[in-house]
């Protein structure tokens, strides 16, 4: 049985977000940076490379088809923590992906609105982990929940 339009177009929209996120950690994993030009040279892929590698997760398709929103986790090794945050992707590819800037105070599990005009995502900039939204210029944040312990997971109903 062939899979819907809609899912085959964000299998395929991952895709290629993955394929750009893991063509940007090829260049980092190979010590390049800083205005360093990677030569190919050889030296073996290490556990710290595969520690180091930016993991994409979690991608979710808007309710209308042209954005995808996903969760992207970077490791500061030195500091041995990570951060996540929340990027949009354009469904067709044409226009590279944007970090929200309500990332800065780590951001994950985003959610679509019902309409499509606000994402609903995870943070713990208020000491503990609740439930944020943003709109689609993610510039701003507006805590949604105030529960005693953490949220580690939600749904938003469609209506």
């Amino acid at each position: 049985m062939p899979l819907p339009a809609r899912t085959r177009r964000l299998l395929l929209s991952v895709g290629a977000v993955m394929a750009a996120a893991l063509s940007a950690t090829a260049y980092s994993a190979t010590g390049a940076g800083a205005g360093e030009a990677a030569t190919g040279a050889g030296r073996a892929f290490t556990a710290r490379d595969l520690v180091n590698l930016e993991r994409v997760s979690d991608p979710h398709l808007s309710p209308d088809g042209t954005l995808i929103a996903y969760d992207q986790r970077s490791t500061d090794f030195a500091a041995n923590k990570s951060h996540h945050a929340i990027w949009l992707a354009d469904e067709t590819g044409k226009t590279p992906p944007r970090r929200l800037k309500v990332s800065e105070g780590g951001a994950s599990h985003p959610r679509w609105s019902a309409d499509g005009k606000s994402l609903y995502f995870l943070s713990s900039r208020s000491g503990s982990d609740q439930v944020w939204k943003t709109d689609l210029a993610g510039e701003t944040a507006v805590q949604v929940t105030r529960l005693p312990l953490d949220v580690q997971e939600f749904r938003l109903s469609p209506d």
